[in-house]
């Protein structure tokens, strides 16, 4: 069950205030990884295609990333989370992989991205939305 919304003095604080900016963070590691019809090529437009989207049509502040392995995706999520300010309203981490057969690209989804992102670890976001989107080969 949710708890109580906000109060009508809250909400019209919010309501009175411009958007502040939203970050998202781009992640495709199916450019070396790609077979059958998913091409590299197809899986650098769709990356292409999806910055256009949030970066046009909903006026977010994007940073896309490819073909980190557990190192770099590491040190991107971090290079992110220092890109956060209070302006930021929420954030959005969108992750395309598939690393079936690839040790040194695999993460586990829990404490290697969205536990980076809970309220006790990552302060200036805390209470804000955090929205992920995975496409994962299984």
């Amino acid at each position: 069950m949710l708890g109580p919304g906000p109060s009508s003095e809250e909400t019209a604080r919010i309501v009175g205030r411009s958007r502040g900016q939203v970050r998202a963070l781009l992640i495709n590691n199916m450019l070396q990884f790609h077979g059958g019809v998913y091409t590299a090529a197809s899986a650098e437009q769709d990356l292409q295609r999806m910055q256009k989207l949030f970066q046009r049509k909903f006026k977010m502040v994007v940073t896309t990333r490819a073909d980190l392995n557990n190192d770099d995706f590491e040190d991107a999520l971090e290079q992110f989370q220092e890109t956060f300010d209070e302006e930021t309203d929420a954030c959005l981490i969108m992750l395309m992989t598939d690393a079936r057969n690839k040790k040194d690209y695999q993460i586990d989804l829990r404490t290697d991205l969205i536990d980076k992102f809970s309220n006790r670890k990552f302060a200036a976001m805390a209470g804000k939305p955090k929205i992920f989107i995975i496409q994962a080969q299984r």
